[in-house]
């Protein structure tokens, strides 16, 4: 995808930058580097792949992640295709203001 201004390159830039906690974090993270990279909607296999690129271990159950990401820490919303999802505007607030989190140790 071509680079979007402000935006790392790629997934795995983009991670390093935002260090994420967890795979609620790293899902959101991950889906706000899709959804500004023109996929607004994503499916499990498309953060699975998106892991990869990132060079992060992904979770067992992926879709289980991405219900946890949605149903527990609301980073995500049902996309409008049956198993889809897209990033919620409290996950993009979490990305853009919150992470690094600044009290994390490193």
């Amino acid at each position: 995808p071509p680079a979007v201004e402000g935006l790392p390159a790629t997934e795995r830039e983009f991670v390093a930058v935002k260090s994420p906690n967890g795979h609620s974090e790293t899902v959101a993270v991950l889906a706000y580097f899709l959804s500004k990279s023109g996929r607004t909607e994503f499916t499990p296999e498309d953060i699975k792949r998106a892991y990869a690129r990132a060079g992060v271990r992904p979770p067992k159950v992926m879709p289980q992640a991405l219900r946890d990401a949605k149903n527990l820490n609301d980073y995500l919303e049902a996309g409008t295709e049956r198993g889809s999802f897209r990033l919620s505007a409290h996950g993009e607030r979490t990305v853009v203001f919150d992470l690094p989190r600044k009290n994390q140790g490193g």
